[in-house]
């Protein structure tokens, strides 16, 4: 087995069990009514997803934070409002009420054996989810698997990343931030394209099959693939290289 010291993991799907079409049903049905009384709450869903669909195509000149903002309020009226109070609107939302989605879930804790599996063997680790969300978003996800996210070399999230997946310039900012070389990393995720495309730039790959995302015309093959249970296993036989 070859000798690896990074570990990205990918979240969604992969160390946190989750139907996607579910989550962003709950997501956006407690987001606009946060905002009801000052947007019309399908008006404001389509702001939301096009500033999001911006975030994906960033082309690495401005923070994906900087992308959505700057979509999000060419599409919205600052009749009723102002930018900061939307911005705190935001951030309520999601210290106090994105939090409590993790009821609506039936959430194992596979992830969490994962990450200490990872852990024992003295791997870095980062979390290499998509970053489309603040990272208050994205702690509040670990701990519904119980993770600590001081356990974790770094977390991407929109405020400092100019890329998004697929773009293989997500991954190479990744490498760049943690000083980390390609052959000494692995990428785990459920995605064929968003997390496979890793191995581009030189990174081995496992794909999660339990809840597998297949993309048509993508032909990347994972170096390994397996379950959330082989996973364990195929950490428990890499040697760490640091």
């Amino acid at each position: 087995m070859e000798n690896k010291g990074t570990i990205l993991f990918d979240l969604d799907g992969t160390l946190l069990p989750m139907d996607m079409d579910n989550f962003i049903e709950k997501y956006f049905e407690q987001l606009s009514k946060h905002f009801s009384d000052l947007f019309d709450p399908q008006n404001f869903v389509k702001a939301v997803n096009k500033a999001t669909e911006n975030m994906i195509k960033n082309n690495g000149n401005k923070t994906n934070q900087e992308v959505f903002t700057e979509k999000f309020f060419e599409l919205i009226s600052l009749e009723k409002t102002n930018k900061e109070e939307i911005w705190n609107r935001f951030d309520s939302f999601y210290d106090s009420i994105f939090p409590g989605l993790q009821k609506y879930f039936d959430i194992d804790k596979k992830g969490k054996e994962i990450v200490e599996k990872a852990k024992e063997k003295g791997f870095d680790m980062v979390i290499a989810t998509n970053p489309l969300f603040p990272r208050n978003a994205i702690t509040a996800r670990l701990e519904w698997i119980d993770l600590d996210p001081d356990d974790f070399t770094y977390i991407t999230s929109y405020e400092d990343m100019h890329y998004c997946k697929p773009n293989p310039g997500y991954y190479q900012e990744i490498l760049e931030v943690i000083e980390c070389e390609s052959q000494n990393c692995v990428m785990v995720g459920n995605d064929e394209r968003d997390d496979m495309v890793a191995k581009k730039l030189g990174i081995k790959t496992f794909l999660i099959e339990d809840f597998k995302v297949e993309r048509k015309d993508i032909d990347i093959k994972p170096d390994w693939q397996g379950t959330r249970d082989d996973i364990i296993d195929y950490l428990d036989n890499l040697e760490v290289n640091k």
